[in-house]
Formats: C-alpha cells, structure tokens, sequence
C-alpha cells in the first residue's frame, strides 16, 4: 500500500476574507509550501490537493460547502478508483508549521488501525484510504451525525499519538490569527 500525501485546500476561507491557499509565508504560497514539505517526504508517493487549484494534481469538492470531510472523501474515491486502497496523508493547507519532523510518526500505521493521528488534534491524520473509509464518509450523513471530524474518527480505528510541540499545530483561520502567526514568527 503506497502513501499520497493530500492538502486540503478546499475550504471557501469565508472567516479569512481571502484565499488561504495563496497567503505568502517565508516567500511561499501556504500551498506551496505544504506541497513541498510532504513531497519531501520519501514515503510520499505523489500529492494531492481538495479544491480547484491550478498548477495542482487537485480532486474538487462534488458538493461546495460540506466541509474538510467532503474533499477527503472525493479524494478517496478518486485514489480508489484510480489506484486501489492506499494511505491518506491528510495536512491541511493552513497549518504551516507542520514539517517532515511532526509528519513522519503518523507514516507508521498500526496493523488493525484505520488511523493514526495526534492525541488533541484532528489533523493531520495518516488515514487508511479503502472501501471502509470511503463507506464511512459517504454514510456518515445518513446517520444524521455531524459531518465532522469528530464523528468520522469515532467510527474509526484511529491510533493516537503524543504531539512534542503544541504550536507546530497553529491552525489559520481569521485575518487575526494570520496577523497573530506572523507577529510571533519575527
């Protein structure tokens, strides 16, 4: 089973007021710059990315406005169909302190585990992509629970981890944050 690192890139970033995806930090695209860091990565077979993004291999959401899970799971169905069962690197584009330090631990997934991700924190996740999974995110509606996170893990066998460094996991959703972010690293 081979590793596709994916970017999450989908989101409309209403809260932002602009494109997350093209914000520059340290002369970089936020995309780029993940792009980069998981390509870097030996386990990582290609990349990637949930959205409409030019210069990208990118798999857009079917269904705007559903969330994260949404671009997951048109990203699974497409690496299913085109690829057979595979693992899931999953970052998303707005969390630019994630490096090869923090990602390589989740790439040693437990035999029986569907999962392997941070205790705290919902991603990154290194997610087994096969029927199950893309069954889980498609049924996950018609259970009327929260298309969430959350939920998607409480159907799964997720292995935790211990994080070293809360602050490699800054998620970036507001201009505050973003100015925030920036202000701390100078």
């Amino acid at each position: 089973m081979k590793t596709i690192g994916l970017i999450l890139a989908g989101g409309l970033s209403k809260r932002m007021g602009q494109c997350k995806s093209e914000l520059l930090y340290q002369s970089k695209s936020l995309l780029q710059k993940q792009y980069e860091t998981l390509a870097s990565l030996p386990q990582i077979d290609s990349v990637l990315v949930s959205g409409n993004q030019k210069d990208y291999i990118s798999i857009p959401d079917q269904v705007l406005g559903q969330g994260p899970l949404e671009g997951i799971r048109c990203v699974a169905t497409y690496v299913l169909e085109n690829y057979g069962p595979q693992k899931l690197l999953v970052l998303p584009v707005d969390m630019p302190l994630l490096d090869r330090d923090i990602l390589t631990p989740l790439l040693k997934l437990p035999a029986k585990a569907s999962g392997v991700k941070y205790l705290g924190f919902e991603l990154p996740v290194l997610l087994k992509c096969d029927c199950n999974l893309l069954h889980k995110l498609t049924n996950l509606k018609c259970l009327n629970m929260p298309y969430s996170f959350k939920s998607l893990y409480s159907m799964l066998l997720i292995h935790e981890i211990q994080a070293l460094h809360s602050h490699n996991f800054s998620n970036l959703n507001t201009p505050q944050d973003w100015k925030e972010f920036l202000n701390h690293e100078h």
